[in-house]
């Protein structure tokens, strides 16, 4: 005997149609659709490498409000990347990120004088253009500011890029008219 089971309830699933941020954002094709790139405003930065902590503003479209970047290292190893609002926070589920691995860690800002853990392929660019995050082992967190871009590097691979095509966009809050809205 041969019996289907179905544990899912398939009309509660949203698709891409059904939501207002992928119709907009799904094509490939789409750079930067508002006429800008999110940039890290070099002066918000603020590094505390003894508690494994990088905060910075984020700038981005003339309609965009103030975004928050921060940057977080583990014990266990991990990095955190967030991007939030900087009005009121949005809900988050408090039950997915597992206290146990989130002791803070601490890391060392590479600079020209720590050329051989430095990625070859980051070796000319200047700490303006790109923060050199030493962590555990041989790993290295750049974070590119103008476009904002992450990459990982383990032993010079690169292991993990966001926003390396900058295709990043931020759906904030925004009334009927478009504008951003606060709170």
């Amino acid at each position: 005997m041969h019996m289907a089971v179905w544990g899912v309830d398939r009309a509660k699933f949203r698709t891409c149609d059904s939501t207002g941020f992928c119709k907009r954002f799904r094509s490939n094709t789409a750079k930067a659709p508002l006429g800008a790139s999110y940039f890290v405003t070099p002066s918000s930065l603020q590094i505390q490498p003894d508690k494994g902590l990088l905060s910075a503003h984020i700038e981005g479209p003339a309609a965009s409000p103030e975004l928050m970047l921060q940057v977080a290292y583990y014990t266990s190893g991990s990095v955190r990347v967030r991007i939030t609002e900087g009005s009121e926070p949005r809900w988050e589920p408090s039950d997915v990120i597992l206290a146990s691995g989130t002791e803070p860690g601490s890391f060392e800002i590479l600079s020209e004088a720590d050329d051989e853990r430095i990625p070859t392929v980051l070796r000319s660019s200047s700490p303006t253009d790109c923060i050199k995050l030493g962590m555990q082992g041989n790993s290295v967190l750049a974070i590119h500011s103008n476009p904002i871009k992450f990459e990982l590097y383990t032993n010079d691979v690169l292991q993990i890029a966001a926003n390396d095509r900058d295709l990043m966009h931020f759906e904030w809050k925004q009334n009927a008219q478009g504008n951003a809205v606060n709170g």
